[in-house]
Order: structure tokens, then C-alpha cells, then sequence
């Protein structure tokens, strides 16, 4: 989250993107309650995983592999919405789901106590200030261990995570089903954000919707179902 966030270049007049993208979470809760009460599922977990997005184990990879890591900033300005919607809403559902209702001031608390808040805020700060600071060979070598670092993570926690899943027969199709919902709605509101506002009223380049596409398609986020939902 870190290199993500530090490559960041922030534009004022896009800024409008991270309401967006967080009423677009919003809007997918709200969907996963309406198909939940039309379709007579009773799981707590299936509103939920209609929003929310794993970039840093997929979403950015993907990208990464598709429009190199010299955009990268691209689709992590992008993905704010979302990780702020994370954090003062899903963690918020979720945990109250599982062990009741929580405290504002606890909320707070986790939202920026966050390691992944705590890692973005800092990628920020730290962006602002790279071009002044490279030239520092401790600071470049930093920067460096921290990549290896990061590249190394990922594929380790994606193995724990798979090693972990468990998928069974009476599940399946709960679990194909919230995956075809998911896709079917996110893909659509999308096109429209793309179309309307990213292309005609915000002029941004055309990587953002691509960028847009794959924050879209992304899955819901592994930390916080894991195999739980499946």
C-alpha cells in the first residue's frame, strides 16, 4: 500500500472520483440487500461481499501486469474511495455482524490505527517530498527493501489464503451466484462511471477507466472474509 500511495499524483479536480467510488460501494450494499430479499438469502455475509475490493493482493497486481507499475498511481488514487469506505463501514458491518454493535470512538480508533490507513497516509506524505529525497542513498535503499518486501508479501499471503479455503458442495452455489450478482452489477455501474464521468464530465485519460474496470472486477477483500464467505 505504501509503493502504491507513493507513486500517487494527486490532482485536485479528480478528486471528485473518491466520493464516487465510495457511494458505488454504498450502492453495492444496497444491491446485495435487494437481490438477498428477492432471492430469500439469509446469510449476513451476502450484502457484504457485494462491495469492497482486494487491490493490494490483486487489484494492483493485475494492473501492474496489464499497464506497468509507472501507472500504478493511477488506479491507487482511484481505489481511496474504497479503502475509506473499508474502513468506516465494511470493518464496522462485518464486526457487528460477528460480535454485535461497536463503539463510534472504537471505530475511529481502528480506522486510524489501521495499518493499511496508517501505510497510504504515509505513501502520501512521503510522495509529496520523493523527488527531494532520492537523492539520498539511505532513503533510495528504503525504498527499494520496501518493494522487495511488498513483492514478496503478496504471494505469500495469497498461498495462506488459498491454503485456507474450503469449498463445498452445499455452498457452491450460494457462492457462484453472489460471484455472478457481484460481477454482473459492478461491471455496469462501471461503463456508466466511465462513461459520464471519468470520460465526459472529468476529461481524465483513458488508463483511468481501465483502472476503473479492474477496481470493478477486483474480488471482495481476502483480510477481511478470508474463507469465511465461501
Amino acid at each position: 500500500m505504501f509503493n502504491a500511495f507513493l507513486s500517487l499524483d494527486i490532482q485536485a479536480e479528480y478528486t471528485l472520483m473518491i466520493v464516487v467510488v465510495y457511494i458505488m460501494c454504498l450502492l453495492m450494499i444496497l444491491v446485495g440487500r435487494i437481490v438477498a430479499k428477492i432471492a430469500k438469502i439469509e446469510s449476513p455475509y451476502f450484502s457484504l461481499m457485494m462491495s469492497g475490493f482486494e487491490m493490494g493482493m490483486f487489484g494492483y497486481a493485475m494492473f501492474i501486469s496489464l499497464y506497468g507499475e509507472e501507472h500504478l498511481g493511477k488506479i491507487a488514487f482511484l481505489a481511496i474511495g474504497q479503502s475509506i469506505f473499508v474502513f468506516t463501514f465494511l470493518i464496522s458491518a462485518l464486526t457487528s455482524v460477528q460480535n454485535g454493535k461497536q463503539s463510534l470512538g472504537l471505530i475511529i480508533k481502528k480506522f486510524i490505527t489501521s495499518p493499511i490507513i496508517l501505510s497510504i497516509t504515509l505513501g502520501i506524505i512521503v510522495g509529496q517530498f520523493k523527488h527531494y529525497i532520492y537523492d539520498w542513498a539511505f532513503i533510495e535503499t528504503t525504498f527499494v527493501f520496501i518493494r522487495l518486501l511488498g513483492s514478496i508479501t503478496v504471494p505469500l499471503i495469497t498461498i495462506t489464503i488459498g491454503y485456507g479455503i474450503s469449498i463445498g458442495k452445499d455452498g457452491l452455489g450460494l457462492s457462484l451466484f453472489t460471484i455472478f450478482i457481484r460481477k454482473t452489477f459492478l461491471f455496469i455501474i462501471a461503463l456508466i462511471i466511465n462513461h459520464y464521468i471519468i470520460g465526459k464530465f472529468l476529461h481524465m485519460d483513458s488508463i483511468y477507466e481501465y483502472a476503473m474496470l479492474i477496481i470493478a472486477l477486483s474480488p471482495p477483500a481476502f483480510y477481511f472474509f478470508g474463507s469465511r464467505a465461501i
